[in-house]
């Protein structure tokens, strides 16, 4: 094995090594858009899959939140478009419908019972296989589903394997499905969701992802879906190489403190522009700096591994941190 070898996979699989196989989907969409062409060549090889689609895809807004009957109907209106999409692109790639959890849409990391609430519905549901996106997602649904997998993986009773997909960010894969074959399935599965790609070209952006990854699998390869596979007797020490929760708090507490500085604006300035002239004012300078220092610790480490939309609120607090160390010196 080469030093490239070490880096990414340089020979890929036609599927995953699973065949009783449980797939969480944090949106109607995520399941098709990160593994779809895994899926319909593991359906066609005859593995028993089973799709978990956690929300309904609706987020919750000044329309839909009210409870008025007309709010309440426009919501289970979309929410009931999110799963025919997503019950007909399953039929396309030949695996059986989801089944749909229900829960809201972006406030997952919110839900301190995610796990189990999984875990319910997987109570008769053998696997040997879960796959979830990966831990290095932007969204914030998707880095919720990904712990509760890491989660699930490890308090499983049996062996079985963990698979991280990406949708939204590229992972580092350790294992390379060929999709070539069923491109055109995915394809056409993809285009059933409308109600997204009016929105942005989704479709057309996963192509391109996956037309990537067969970067390093040779000209036989045109396109295929990377993947990070975590077994569960290596579970405890992935997370603690990758700390996703820690990421995760680290990123919460970066995004509350720039919302908590952005609705006062004028205190902000006055504290950062001319401190000397507001002595009153030295023991908020204080405690502002030991939150912004808590969540520096982790912004080195977050810039080296994660997307620029992910570290980008980081950046700014680290910014933020130097004016306010600058200004008292």
């Amino acid at each position: 094995m080469n030093f490239e070898q070490l880096i990414t996979p340089y020979n890929s699989h036609h599927t995953l090594p699973g065949k009783k196989v449980v797939v969480l989907a944090p949106h109607p969409d995520d399941e098709v858009f990160g593994c779809g062409g895994t899926l319909n060549q593991m359906a066609n090889a005859g593995a028993d899959i089973t799709v978990l689609i956690v929300t309904d895809g609706v987020l919750r807004s000044e329309h839909t939140h009210q409870n008025t009957p007309a709010a309440i109907a426009e919501f289970k209106a979309q929410a009931k478009k999110r799963h025919d999409e997503s019950i007909k692109a399953a039929k396309t790639l030949n695996y059986p419908a989801p089944i749909f959890l229900g829960l809201q849409d972006g406030e997952l990391l919110q839900n301190g019972n995610l796990a189990n609430d999984i875990k319910k519905h997987l109570a008769n549901t053998p696997y040997d296989l879960l796959l979830a996106p990966s831990i290095w997602e932007m969204h914030r649904d998707h880095r919720a589903v990904a712990q509760a997998a890491l989660t699930l993986i490890k308090e499983a009773p049996h062996n079985c394997q963990l698979a991280f997909y990406e949708v939204g960010v590229p992972l580092l894969p350790n294992y390379m499905v060929d999709i070539s074959n069923s491109q055109p399935q995915k394809n056409e599965a993809m285009q059933h969701f409308q109600s997204q790609l009016t929105t942005q070209a989704y479709a057309d952006q996963i192509r391109g992802l996956n037309r990537f990854r067969s970067y390093t699998l040779g000209p036989d390869v045109t396109t295929a879906e990377a993947f990070h596979l975590v077994s569960n007797s290596h579970t405890t020490l992935f997370a603690t190489l990758h700390a996703p929760s820690q990421c995760t708090l680290a990123l919460i507490e970066a995004e509350q403190t720039i919302q908590n500085l952005k609705a006062r604006p004028a205190e902000v300035s006055s504290m950062t522009r001319q401190p000397k002239k507001h002595k009153e004012d030295k023991t908020e300078i204080e405690a502002l700096r030991k939150a912004l220092i808590q969540a520096q610790q982790h912004t080195t480490a977050l810039q080296n591994t994660l997307s620029w939309r992910i570290t980008a609120p980081l950046r700014a607090l680290k910014i933020l941190y130097r004016h306010l160390n600058y200004s008292e010196k």
